[in-house]
């Protein structure tokens, strides 16, 4: 509509129908321009936090800063504290067995012990121990420690030995024959569970106490494969140069001249152990008095004994040993002052004192 001096002029319908059509145009322009600035602006624009009340009245609103995260990529100093630390870090540590010790493998006396061969030799014993059967049997074992626990120690003949078992009693000092549950000798002996031939429980000591490392006195109903001898069985664990490494030279003696040094050294070479003992006994009371004097007449008696054992592991399972063993002993046998002789040699008849005093039979056993 226009408006001028003294007339007013009244647009047509057309000119209306225009200007409405381009006000609508120019409203929907402004509107589409409004929508994309405020979706721009949500995009780009920080966020804000919320204003927060304090003590009653709103606190001023704080606007974080925008956060920046770049991925694949580490400061140049991170970067060296990483590999400074990973080559500074050991390897995890695997788990190991713990190590084993003389009490471990069940000899808790014995000193200067090899590992790991004495953990090999301790396994094939006790594999060796149990090829035997057990059942109906009876076992008084003496280890090392009880060996040398007794009066005397190691330098006790064996014979005094086993009268430390119950049911033993001794027959013969000389003899070295013990009775096992009254029954005389009818004993059998075994080393490293080798059975020895009889011979070896005969006039004298063959044994000798210090190459024992356990001694075990086993009686019951023994099973056929004991043998015929059935008393008892006295089984021997030689000692070894795995457990009892080193050695050591020793003198003792005691009345009636007695004097008996001895030796014994052992050790291991690789997968080898060794082990030998030798002693000599000397005394002037080698069989019983048979008078009433403190000192015997002519009962002197000269004894020596050697033993070497050498084991060598081929494999885990396999062993290879060899035992050796050697004993002299020589006795006089001692005259009885008194006694009217038995025979009278090419008709003549000796004198009783000289037939008692003067005698000079003597025995030797070597084995």
């Amino acid at each position: 509509m226009r408006v001028s001096a003294g007339s007013v002029s009244v647009p047509d319908r057309n000119s209306l129908a225009r200007g409405s059509a381009g006000l609508w145009l120019c409203l929907m322009i402004a509107l589409a321009t409004s929508a994309s600035t405020e979706t721009a602006w949500a995009q780009q624009a920080p966020p804000v936090s919320a204003p927060k009340e304090r003590n009653g009245s709103p606190a001023e609103e704080t606007t974080l800063p925008p956060v920046v995260v770049v991925e694949g990529t580490k400061p140049a100093a991170a970067k060296k504290a990483t590999k400074k630390t990973a080559k500074n870090t050991a390897p995890p540590s695997t788990p190991t067995q713990a190590t084993p010790t003389a009490a471990t493998l069940g000899v808790p006396g014995a000193t200067g012990v090899t590992f790991p061969l004495a953990a090999e030799t301790k396994a094939l014993d006790d594999a060796r121990d149990n090829l035997l059967t057990q059942i109906g049997t009876n076992a008084y074992s003496m280890n090392r420690e009880v060996l040398e626990a007794i009066p005397g120690g190691t330098n006790t003949p064996m014979s005094k030995v086993l009268l430390q078992a119950p049911g033993v009693s001794q027959d013969s000092v000389a003899s070295g024959q013990i009775h096992v549950r009254n029954e005389h000798a009818n004993v059998q002996f075994r080393i490293n569970g080798i059975i020895l031939p009889d011979g070896v429980s005969g006039f004298s000591q063959v044994l000798d106490t210090a190459f024992v490392a356990n001694l075990s006195l086993i009686t019951g109903a023994l099973p056929a494969e004991y043998g015929l001898r059935t008393s008892g069985l006295i089984d021997i664990q030689t000692r070894s140069g795995a457990f009892d490494g080193g050695g050591s030279v020793g003198v003792y003696g005691g009345s009636r001249e007695t004097i008996t040094p001895s030796f014994e050294y052992g050790g291991t070479s690789g997968q080898t152990e060794y082990f030998v003992t030798g002693r000599y006994f000397g005394s002037n009371e080698g069989i019983e008095n048979p008078t009433a004097s403190v000192v015997p007449i002519h009962d002197d008696t000269e004894q020596g004994a050697f033993f070497s054992y050498v084991s060598t592991l081929l494999n885990p399972n396999t062993r290879l040993s060899w035992i050796s063993g050697s004993t002299i002993n020589q006795y006089q046998i001692p005259n009885s002052p008194g006694q009217n002789p038995a025979f009278t040699p090419f008709g003549v008849q000796p004198s009783i004192r000289r037939c008692s005093t003067n005698g000079n039979s003597s025995r030797t056993t070597m084995t």
